[in-house]
């Protein structure tokens, strides 16, 4: 396994909500030695939100439990393991820096896209000669449309 200082860190995803850290422990002491095990709260819901991060000691022991435990079935869970990647990573799927705001773009119509057409007064837009118009099925004010 490569040298990422990262290497030995896993997600675990996919956990039962009512899951606790001495849990995620208890699971991965089976397979290795287990640095630390976490699951992250959600404090709003007040459980946790069904995943964590555990850390081992060494980098066969994370491999061995990745092909342990990923797929593993808990409840009626099927939980995931990987090693987990930094927030600001350039892997696919990572989170991403946040970008600058860049300012309100005007719009442009593509190349070679046709004007749009309007007949009449440019106030109403009819899209057709006699059409809708404003007013509604070809009437114009002063006709009795209007009550």
């Amino acid at each position: 396994m490569s040298k990422d200082p990262m290497s030995k860190k896993l997600f675990v995803g996919r956990l039962p909500f009512d899951y606790t850290d001495e849990k995620l422990e208890a699971l991965f002491a089976g397979v290795g030695t287990v640095a630390s095990a976490r699951m992250i709260p959600d404090p709003k819901q007040g459980r946790t939100r069904g995943f964590g991060f555990v850390d081992m000691k060494t980098d066969e022991e994370a491999v061995a439990a990745i092909a342990k435990l990923n797929g593993h079935t808990i409840g009626d869970r099927q939980i995931w393991v990987t090693i987990a990647r930094p927030k600001n990573s350039d892997v696919p799927g990572a989170r991403r820096p946040e970008l600058p705001i860049r300012g309100k773009q005007e719009w442009k119509p593509r190349e070679g896209a046709p004007k749009p057409r309007t007949f009449g007064n440019p106030r109403f837009r009819s899209q057709k000669p006699g059409g809708s118009g404003r007013f509604g099925r070809g009437a114009r004010p002063g006709r009795g449309s209007r009550p």
